[in-house]
């Protein structure tokens, strides 16, 4: 079985409940997403991506599959939209991860 690492580093559209950590998934590999949440961080998670220019969102009581396979296919083909998760993605991954958390965390307690 594949890893959503292994599946998001091929996905040109993620679509998601917007959890927190699959949020953060979808950045990390810089796939634009569609949220679909069904509760309030949710839904508070999938308005971030549409502000940041790298999603869309769709309420859940909203979601038909024309509406959803309109949805895939312009964040797909639209160029800007792939380049702005391009930057997220570069920005997540100079910041350090966990061992730059661990640093920061440790310093504090210092």
């Amino acid at each position: 079985m594949k890893s959503i690492h292994e599946i998001l580093s091929h996905a040109r559209v993620f679509i998601t409940h917007c959890g927190m950590g699959g949020t953060m998934e979808g950045l990390y590999h810089g796939v634009p997403m569609i949220g679909v949440p069904a509760i309030g961080e949710q839904t508070m998670n999938a308005m971030h991506l549409v502000d940041l220019g790298v999603g869309r969102h769709i309420p859940r009581d909203e979601v038909t599959v024309e509406g959803l396979r309109t949805a895939v296919l312009e964040l797909a083909d639209d160029l800007g939209v792939a380049e702005r998760p391009a930057v997220i993605k570069a920005e997540i991954r100079a910041a350090g991860g966990i061992p730059a958390a661990a640093d920061v965390i440790e310093s504090a307690l210092k």
